[in-house]
């Protein structure tokens, strides 16, 4: 399963591991992955009963949109042991971003997959924001007329307006363990901090919170890749060495790396620069340029309830066995400032005084997959 911010390499890597290039490839060592989807969006639907889970026939009927052999088997516990012996015959891709921030998803998948691998794909939060605005304009047709600095006053006015939602972002900034935020974040959802596009643009970069309900019910031990979205761009055939190994338990094929090469990046602009975001008029800066106010405001925000424990978050979450990609470059703060086992969190005050370097894409500690 692939997730992940949008707009963070996640459609890219799914074609890197899906292509009719590597798929076909006769020497292929695995099965080909003949079942994938990207953006199936089923796990992180809401719930209309009072159930904390779907029920057997919903969790067939998402098998059965991902063309999953085990899709006609009947009951929960007999969908859970034919997915567990069907990884030989066949490999099977569900690539939806937004499952990471749905409270639901990692619970969802668990009841009949207890051994899925999942690779999570993060972009820094603020340029996400910028690129998926874009991508909503050019892409979608949304926001034309609509400059980002009038939706960061929207996401401001909302937060100014709904005093439940400032409370819970500052319970979720204290808390100690990841039950405490699965909780915090499961209120935020319910304060409908995810109901709208402009506000999923913003809440979706709330990383630490969003994904401790996976930290807590799903993430295990050697299953779980964290893709730094810069580092696999800027390196793709670097990084997919990992991938492949943490997918296969194996080395790149000539083909695999070839077209890992060759590919064209799947979420970039065709051009440099800014030609291709939309423009507001000649006389006005672009509508996509936030202002240095609205910029710093932002950067404060995104500062206090992501960036400043995310080092230490990755840290943990490579304690407890999970591959790390990245993450020791620009535009991190932690690589910025030039302390690989440090992050800017250390001089804010933040309460852990944790210093782990993080591994490059070259780790493997040589577990089998």
């Amino acid at each position: 399963m692939i997730i992940g911010a949008a707009k963070g390499g996640t459609t890219d890597l799914h074609y890197q591991l899906t292509g009719l290039p590597v798929n076909n490839d006769p020497k292929r060592p695995d099965p080909p992955i003949k079942a994938h989807l990207k953006e199936a969006r089923f796990m992180n639907w809401p719930l209309v009963s009072t159930d904390m889970l779907l029920n057997a026939s919903m969790y067939a009927k998402y098998l059965g949109k991902l063309t999953h052999p085990c899709a006609e088997t009947k009951g929960v516990l007999a969908l859970r042991q034919c997915v567990s012996v069907h990884p030989p015959q066949q490999l099977t891709i569900d690539a939806s971003p937004m499952y990471w921030y749905s409270p639901h998803t990692a619970l969802q998948l668990r009841s009949i997959s207890l051994d899925t691998k999942v690779i999570l794909m993060l972009r820094h939060p603020l340029e996400g924001i910028v690129s998926l605005y874009n991508h909503r304009v050019i892409e979608d047709g949304v926001w034309k007329r609509i400059p980002l600095d009038a939706l960061v006053d929207g996401w401001l006015d909302f937060l100014a307006s709904h005093p439940a939602v400032p409370a819970t972002l500052e319970r979720l900034r204290g808390c100690p363990h990841t039950r405490c935020q699965e909780e915090g974040w499961r209120d935020l959802v319910a304060l409908g901090l995810t109901d709208t596009l402009e506000l999923r643009m913003f809440s979706s970069a709330l990383y630490r919170y969003g994904l401790a309900s996976w930290r807590r019910h799903y993430f295990r031990p050697n299953r779980v890749l964290i893709i730094d979205s810069h580092a696999y761009f800027r390196d793709r055939p670097g990084v997919m060495k990992t991938v492949v190994r943490f997918m296969y338990g194996r080395d790149m094929t000539r083909v695999e790396a070839d077209f890992a090469a060759m590919a064209p990046a799947q979420n970039v602009k065709k051009h440099n620069g800014s030609s291709t975001a939309p423009q507001s008029s000649s006389s006005k800066k672009p509508n996509w340029m936030l202002s240095d106010e609205h910029r710093r405001l932002l950067e404060d925000w995104l500062q206090v309830h992501v960036l400043d424990e995310l080092y230490n978050m990755l840290a943990e979450l490579r304690d407890d066995g999970a591959w790390i990609v990245g993450f020791d470059q620009a535009p991190w703060p932690w690589a910025l400032d030039g302390d690989a086992g440090g992050s800017s969190s250390a001089r804010r005050g933040s309460r852990s005084s944790r210093r782990i370097a993080l591994p490059t894409y070259d780790f493997y500690d040589g577990s089998e997959p």
